[in-house]
C-alpha cells in the first residue's frame, strides 16, 4: 500500500513540478497569448490556495501536515490564572 501511495505521490509531485516550471518561467513572455494564459493559470493558482508550488513548498507543507495540531482554547472554561468575573 505504501509502495503505491509512494509512486503516486512520486508521480504527482513531478507534474506538480512540471506546472510550477510552466507558469512560473518567463520563458515565452515575448508572445502575448502565451503570457496571458500564464497570467491566468498564476491567477486560479492563487485562488485554490496555490496547489501548485515549488518542491521546496510542498516539502514545508507536509512537514507542517504532520506536526499535531493543538486542541483549540475552551470559551466556556475558565484558565487558572483567570479571575473570577
Amino acid at each position: 500500500m505504501t509502495m503505491i501511495k509512494t509512486i503516486f505521490e512520486t508521480a504527482g509531485d513531478k507534474f506538480v513540478d512540471f506546472c510550477d516550471r510552466a507558469i512560473r518561467s518567463p520563458r515565452g513572455d515575448g508572445f502575448r497569448p502565451l503570457k496571458v494564459a500564464r497570467e491566468a493559470a498564476r491567477a486560479i493558482n492563487d485562488l485554490f490556495g496555490q496547489p501548485v508550488c515549488s518542491a521546496d513548498e510542498r516539502r514545508h507543507r507536509r512537514v507542517e501536515r504532520q506536526k499535531p495540531v493543538p486542541p483549540p482554547p475552551s470559551l466556556f472554561r475558565r484558565n487558572a490564572s483567570t479571575p473570577p468575573v
